[in-house]
């Protein structure tokens, strides 16, 4: 009984199968290396067990909020969904060549009426928008308030540092919206790749498009 109430615990933490939970412990090799502990292989030593910094906390968070954001996004008629059976894909992570945040939405639409360019600078203000990033006319209080969900409890252990890294954090980011849209003649296959990309430093956006056939 306490075997089976163990095994339903670490299953409602982890969120584990239940085929991997009870998998038989006699069919596994016991790993050579403890994750938990520093690794003795010189190319790995501490990376299992580094500290997690602030930046990927904030990415995991990001990352969170653009794939439920992406559920959000407005299904309109200049954009339907391909066979309405692919949902909106939301995500987020780090360039590190431009050393970039980049916040990405990918849609499959079955049609886009021209000016194309329209209905991607709509559909990356209403991505973006649903971050709820606070606006540059508020105090820094009141910003750090706001980005409370991004940064978690680094507003409370490092709050001076904290509220100088708010503006930093916003004018890093680049959001980009990607359609592939359906072939009308043939819905499985695509016809254009259309994508529009705004920096938040420039403050421009970019088009680029490309015809597969």
């Amino acid at each position: 009984m306490c075997s089976r109430l163990l095994r339903l615990i670490a299953l409602l933490l982890f969120g584990f199968a239940p085929y991997a939970i009870a998998a038989d412990q006699a069919e596994i090799q016991k790993n050579g290396t403890d994750l938990r502990k520093n690794s003795t292989d010189l190319r790995t030593a501490k990376f299992f067990s580094r500290p997690i910094t602030e930046l990927e906390v904030i990415l995991l968070n990001l990352k969170a909020q653009a794939e439920k954001s992406a559920s959000f996004v407005t299904v309109r008629n200049l954009m339907k969904i391909a066979g309405h059976q692919l949902e909106p894909e939301g995500d987020a992570g780090f360039d590190p060549t431009s050393g970039r945040i980049v916040l990405l939405l990918k849609l499959t639409v079955d049609d886009m009426s021209d000016p194309w360019q329209v209905t991607c600078d709509d559909t990356l203000r209403g991505f973006y928008g649903l971050f709820y990033f606070p606006p540059k006319d508020i105090d820094e209080n009141a910003r750090l308030a706001v980005m409370g969900k991004y940064f978690g409890e680094a507003i409370r252990i490092d709050l001076a540092n904290a509220k100088g890294a708010v503006d930093i954090l916003l004018n890093s980011i680049v959001t980009r919206v990607i359609f592939s849209v359906a072939d009308k003649t043939n819905p499985r296959e695509l016809k254009w790749s259309r994508t529009c990309t705004k920096d938040n430093v420039a403050g421009n956006t970019s088009y680029t498009e490309h015809r597969y056939h």
